[in-house]
Formats: structure tokens, C-alpha cells, sequence
């Protein structure tokens, strides 16, 4: 890949225009502020990431089952986790799009295999929660470190 016009040589990271991961470019310059990039292989690990957002015409329902869709949304992923499937899950905050509720990173092998596992979840089936679902991809060992302690 050229980079006509540009001094600086290519990052590392995701090539949108080629879907694909420029990790480590062997980048050799071409001519006078034009390089040439060929892709390196490089090893990362798959999750599937679910992203579960406010339904935009979620069911209006009194507290307590409310209440009820909650615990069971929780239960669900407990059991999840126990299984193997999903590796973290959590609420987010601070985001810039209030209706992004919560992520979930699964280890199932397919997003066939994780769409199930999310639609199955109560709030889900319930009409309070939509998914995205989406591929996403980190080093080796990347999902092993803990987090800032937080309470909430």
C-alpha cells in the first residue's frame, strides 16, 4: 500500500479501507514522501463483543418487574460466565451515547453461537435491551488483567 504525500511512515493498528490489521508494517520508503507497507502477520485472540443498548420503544413496566427482568438478566450472565462462554460483562458509564447500556465479551467461536446466548437474555427477550454484535480482537493474553476496583 502507498501512502502518497506523507512523511511519516504508517502506524500499526486496523486498516479500514482494507479491513484488515496493519499490526506491525514492514514500511520502506518509496520515494520522496511516499512509503510502501506490506502486512506482517501478527497472532491476536477473537471474542465476540455484544454491545447491549436501551431498546428505543422498550415496554413500559411497573417496578417490580422491572425488578424481576433485572435479576434475571444478571442471572443469566452468571451462568454464562460459569459456562465458559462469556469471559467479563458490565455496565458502562460515562459514555457518550446514553442508550449504550452494558458490554459482553463471549468466547464461543461464532457470532451465530453468541447472538443466541444474548437474544436468550431476559431483558433482551423482554424488549428493554437491543444488541450489536460485533468481532473483536486483542493480544494474547490482553483479557487477563484486572481492572481499577470500582463500586457501584
Amino acid at each position: 500500500m502507498s501512502t502518497p504525500g506523507n512523511t511519516a511512515p504508517p502506524s500499526p493498528g486496523f486498516n479500514l479501507i482494507s479491513n484488515s490489521f496493519l499490526p506491525n508494517p514492514v514500511v520502506t520508503p518509496r520515494a520522496a514522501g511516499s512509503w510502501v507497507m506490506q502486512q506482517c502477520p501478527v497472532d491476536l485472540e477473537a471474542y465476540e463483543l455484544v454491545m447491549l443498548r436501551r431498546a428505543e420503544n422498550a415496554p413500559d413496566l411497573d417496578e417490580d418487574e422491572l425488578e424481576r427482568i433485572q435479576q434475571e438478566h444478571l442471572a443469566h450472565h452468571a451462568r454464562l460466565r460459569e459456562s465458559g462462554h462469556v469471559v467479563t460483562n458490565g455496565p458502562v458509564s460515562d459514555q457518550a451515547d446514553p442508550g449504550l447500556r452494558g458490554l459482553t465479551f463471549y468466547r464461543t467461536g461464532s457470532l451465530e453461537e453468541a447472538r443466541k446466548f444474548a437474544e436468550a437474555d431476559p431483558a433482551v427477550q423482554a424488549g428493554r435491551l437491543t444488541i450489536d454484535i460485533m468481532t473483536w480482537y486483542c493480544r494474547p493474553g490482553g483479557m487477563t488483567k484486572p481492572g481499577r476496583p470500582v463500586s457501584i
